[in-house]
């Protein structure tokens, strides 16, 4: 994720604290940065002038160490006002992310939120860092009146539909619809992921390739985990199907035609795996073309 916005270097006593002790919010130095941040955030939300003087009330929030030298060749993210933090120490913001009106980030001294390039924030989007921190990846879509709970990583180019609760993490480019726990690819990907996902084994009679009809059931790619060259040279996968355990067994590039952003994406993320397929352009084309 490239270099964000990020809070000023943390002292002694905002460093993160381990998992077995739980932090408590009456300390002086913790009081006095939760009133920082509120007087940054309340400065900020009645602002009423010039770009060039804004930036310095987005660092004063984040990072108030740098807001002295800041001026309009800054590059700093569009933050609407009102927004809400809780101490600021660990929010980190991509210069090309837009923030919404009314966003609130509870980040804390033992966890923070960052937000990847490119990344929008409806409005009215509350995020709770809690102990384990929000990360949302590049390219990501969150729609209004969206909460994002402790914990969760957000995958590049994900949509989050507005008032969704978010709970998991969400992978790269799916999209997950108003309510919990449901996951679907956006539309213009090949899959969708919806009920029982467990990495549980998963019995033969689970696996059975017919539906209630006797026809034969089109198994949906989840995730494309690994690749090899087998040792007659062809290209293979393992994969993750939708609704099923991880599944063990390698599979042939030809037999992923109906998949083909599934392919790319994952060689988009590891460059040295064998592959692409040479026909994976065509496949693309002849999918979208389906569509």
């Amino acid at each position: 994720m490239s270099k964000a916005i990020r809070a000023n270097g943390p002292d002694q006593q905002q460093q993160p604290l381990r998992r077995e002790y739980v932090y408590a919010a009456h300390p002086d130095e913790l009081r006095a940065a939760g009133g920082r941040c509120a007087t940054a955030c309340h400065a900020f939300n009645d602002l009423r002038d010039s770009g060039a003087q804004t930036s310095g009330y987005d660092f004063n929030i984040v990072d108030p160490a740098r807001a002295g030298s800041v001026d309009a060749s800054t590059p700093i993210p569009l933050l609407q006002a009102p927004i809400r933090m809780e101490y600021g120490l660990r929010v980190n913001i991509h210069p090309s992310a837009f923030v919404d009106r009314c966003c609130t980030i509870v980040d804390t001294p033992t966890a923070g939120v960052l937000v990847g390039a490119r990344v929008v924030i409806g409005p009215s989007v509350c995020m709770y860092a809690g102990d384990r921190g929000v990360v949302i990846g590049d390219g990501a879509l969150m729609g209004g009146g969206a909460i994002i709970m402790e914990g969760v990583i957000i995958g590049h180019d994900a949509v989050i539909a507005g008032g969704a609760v978010v709970t998991r993490d969400v992978a790269p480019g799916h999209l997950v619809p108003q309510g919990r726990e449901e996951e679907k690819e956006k539309p213009n990907g090949e899959t969708q992921i919806e009920g029982r996902e467990t990495d549980e084994p998963v019995d033969d009679e689970e696996m059975d390739d017919t539906d209630g009809d006797g026809n034969v059931e089109e198994y949906i790619v989840n995730e494309v985990l690994d690749s090899r060259l087998s040792g007659e040279g062809v290209l293979q996968y393992r994969i993750r199907w939708g609704g099923y355990a991880t599944d063990p067994v390698w599979y042939d590039a030809e037999g992923f035609k109906g998949a083909p952003f599934k392919l790319r994406e994952f060689h988009y993320r590891h460059l040295k795996k064998p592959g692409p397929p040479e026909d994976l352009d065509a496949w693309e084309q002849a999918f979208e073309g389906d569509g």
